[in-house]
């Protein structure tokens, strides 16, 4: 039976499910299906100006590009007791994060990689626990191992 999380249905089996996969730093890969409550994606980089003898800004190279994402969300397998294994998933700061979602290019245009930069787990009584990630990607992938 469904239940009601903040006011939306928490569909067990339902269509409006994100497969979510990371990978932890030994290379083995977990797929979750995620109900995603919040996914605000923020970009920034680094800007350097380079001004004129009078101070007025000539050019401007920006680097270091970063796409950072703290988002929720909930665990969803087919049932209840599947959602409650994988939600107890140990997920690291520093495992490797793809969001299975075309629909949203930000995350998703076949080569987003993100970093798990914090981890958050919210267990509230009787309900499936509230995963909360903060990912970055960066702009060189640096979610490979680093070879010799």
């Amino acid at each position: 039976m469904p239940e009601r999380q903040k006011g939306k249905a928490f569909a067990f089996g339902g269509l409006s499910k994100t497969p979510i996969t990371i990978t932890n730093q030994a290379g083995t890969p977990t797929t979750v299906q995620a109900v995603i409550e919040t996914f605000p994606v923020n970009k920034t980089a680094t800007n350097t100006d380079f001004t004129d003898g009078d101070g007025a800004v000539d050019g401007r190279i920006i680097t270091n590009k970063i796409t950072r994402a703290p988002f929720e969300f909930y665990v969803s397998e087919d049932t209840i007791a599947n959602s409650e294994s994988k939600d107890a998933l140990n997920i690291e700061v520093g495992d490797k994060l793809t969001v299975d979602d075309p629909s949203y290019a930000e995350v998703d245009d076949g080569s987003h990689s993100f970093i798990v930069e914090e981890v958050g787990k919210t267990r509230s009584f009787g309900k499936v626990r509230l995963i909360n990630l903060t990912v970055g990607e960066y702009e060189n992938d640096i979610t490979g191992e680093a070879t010799a």
